[in-house]
């Protein structure tokens, strides 16, 4: 691999760690002007077809919007992150407590821990595309709205 090659690489993980700390853990929400491109879409696998499906910086914004009314303290943190051409992937843990609501659900006072993949095609510096396989399940248990049948 070229040390240009390694360079883009870098610069990509860059963009997804401003995605994560800057966009998601600081709400700074101008930020999904500069890296989220127009066309963007969040393709993950449970709101695709309801009002939380994301679709470019504007969609982002109300995303982390609505991560911030229902987990106010939310942080995500990367635990393993790998590129490769124009693709990022990582794979992430995030934390807060439940105080206000989110995706239906009343604030309960509870924190939760969940993790996830994240895989961001990033071009030119912009996120073009994105896939999320996040815990919800392990998010909605802790905060009492699933039981699975042995709890």
């Amino acid at each position: 691999m070229s040390e240009e090659e390694k360079k883009k690489l870098e610069e990509n993980k860059a963009v997804y760690r401003r995605f994560l700390y800057e966009l998601y853990n600081e709400a700074k929400l101008d930020v999904a002007d500069e890296i989220i491109d127009d066309d963007y879409e969040y393709h993950d696998v449970i709101f695709k077809a309801s009002q939380y499906h994301t679709k470019g910086p504007a969609g982002v914004k109300r995303r982390v919007q609505g991560y911030k009314i229902g987990l106010p303290d939310l942080v995500f943190k990367d635990e393993l992150m790998i590129a490769e051409g124009d693709l990022v992937v990582c794979y992430w843990k995030g934390t807060g407590t439940h105080t206000g609501p989110m995706f239906g659900v009343k604030g309960t006072g509870k924190k939760v821990n969940f993790k996830g993949v994240d895989i961001l095609k990033i071009v030119n510096g912009k996120i073009v595309d994105g896939w999320d396989c996040s815990d919800f399940l392990t998010a909605f248990r802790q905060v009492g709205v699933i039981k699975l049948p042995w709890e």
